[in-house]
């Protein structure tokens, strides 16, 4: 008689793999919200990386701060809007003028992120 308790064999853990970019992707997107939702000082690295299902590490590998997704944020909104003007044929003077309102109507748009932008100006990415 065997009076050895029962092993559970414990399954693995599926992790579905996810590519560099959809991690990246995954994070920016998620932190964004989050900054939305709760403001920018009250979201912490932690949080994102618990909400995204990767570790910490995985964070700093994409982003070395908080501050360069808002960095990554604005960038896009200047070259989305850069293209416009490209796309429209528009140069010169005119496209620099175009551009500026453009961007700062999107700042006013998404003013959470904006604020929390201007507030941080002097720590982003390339800030002198």
């Amino acid at each position: 008689m065997n009076t050895s308790p029962k092993r559970r064999t414990r399954r693995p853990r599926r992790r579905t793999r996810l590519s560099t970019d959809q991690v990246r992707s995954t994070l920016y997107e998620g932190a964004l919200a989050r900054f939305r939702d709760q403001g920018y000082d009250a979201t912490s690295v932690s949080e994102l990386t618990r909400a995204a299902g990767v570790a910490k590490g995985t964070f700093f590998n994409h982003f070395p701060t908080k501050e360069h997704i808002l960095a990554s944020w604005f960038l896009g909104v200047w070259e989305e809007e850069a293209q416009a003007r490209r796309d429209a044929g528009i140069g010169g003077a005119e496209a620099v003028v175009a551009q500026f309102g453009s961007v700062l109507g999107r700042l006013e748009e998404d003013a959470i992120l904006a604020r929390a932008l201007a507030a941080r100006i002097g720590d982003l990415p390339g800030a002198a």
